[in-house]
């Protein structure tokens, strides 16, 4: 009979044990999913601002050149008798001012892949997160069901995550 009882004690408690372990796997499901959400977020601003961010330099770039170019037609209309030599340092200077501004288009390429790979550690980060969160949820289940080898009880195993492959864009070679 007390064999009974104790059975019954140690069955009400890993019952208990097994519930607050469930509460604590879906509050970290609804803290893996805020974070999820978080993550969104900031990506989506993160994409809309490297967007606004090229915008502006592609406007800076085109408005330099449509000067550049309009400056070119006016010299080449007013002096049309220029020397050959003034003619290569005018294509020098523009040649250096041109490579300048490819220079900067590199910065910002660069500034954007640095963005970009910020991201994917973070992305990185919480993978890391939510196998760590899996793989825990996944050894307290097995120390249960190891405790009570006569339980009734099937060890039912987390549902395969979707796993994204990202697709990394093509540098510009120069």
């Amino acid at each position: 009979m007390e064999e009974l009882v104790s059975a019954k004690v140690t069955l009400t408690k890993l019952d208990n044990d097994l519930k607050q372990e469930k509460t604590n796997y879906s509050d970290l499901q609804k803290m893996m999913f805020e974070d999820r959400k978080i993550m969104a977020e900031v990506e989506t601003e993160h994409q809309s601002h490297l967007v606004e961010q090229e915008q502006r330099h592609q406007e800076k770039v085109l408005y330099l050149l449509s000067q550049l170019q309009s400056k070119v037609k006016a010299e080449d209309e007013s002096k049309a008798e220029e020397t050959a030599s003034q003619r290569e340092e005018k294509l020098l200077e523009r040649l250096r001012f041109q490579e300048e501004e490819i220079e900067k288009m590199k910065e910002l390429s660069e500034q954007n892949q640095k963005l970009m790979e910020e991201n994917d550690a973070y992305k990185q980060q919480l993978a890391m997160l939510q196998v760590a969160s899996g793989k825990k949820m996944t050894s307290i289940l097995s120390r249960i069901v190891e405790q009570s080898p006569d339980s009734s009880f099937e060890y039912v195993p987390p549902k395969p995550r979707n796993r994204r492959t990202l697709q990394l864009e093509p540098s510009i070679k120069s």
